[in-house]
């Protein structure tokens, strides 16, 4: 696989790790955390004598983190409802 094909397999993977977190299990979730981070090595590889590849470090970086933040709120709101399942009311029910 070239760059191009590399980077929109990563683009793809994160989105659709986004899009469909919420229906995933903790290990559904990890599998594909780690997919995304394995394309993103192969991304950063690929990229590795590019003129821009500074920018593409970036771009992967800042992909990554959104990926990370989004799927961390996830777990974090699943923790809470394991341990403290009458936390919520219906006054404070979770978006």
């Amino acid at each position: 696989m070239g760059f191009a094909e590399l980077r929109a397999a990563l683009e793809d993977s994160a989105s659709e790790l986004i899009a469909h977190a919420y229906g995933m299990s903790h290990a559904e979730r990890s599998f594909h955390l780690q997919r995304v981070g394995l394309l993103a090595g192969r991304v950063l590889s690929a990229a590795d004598g590019l003129p821009d590849a500074g920018a593409v470090a970036a771009s992967v970086d800042a992909l990554l983190h959104r990926v990370q933040s989004h799927v961390g709120a996830i777990e974090q709101c699943e923790r809470i409802l394991r341990t403290a399942p009458g936390w919520l009311t219906p006054s404070r029910r979770l978006p």
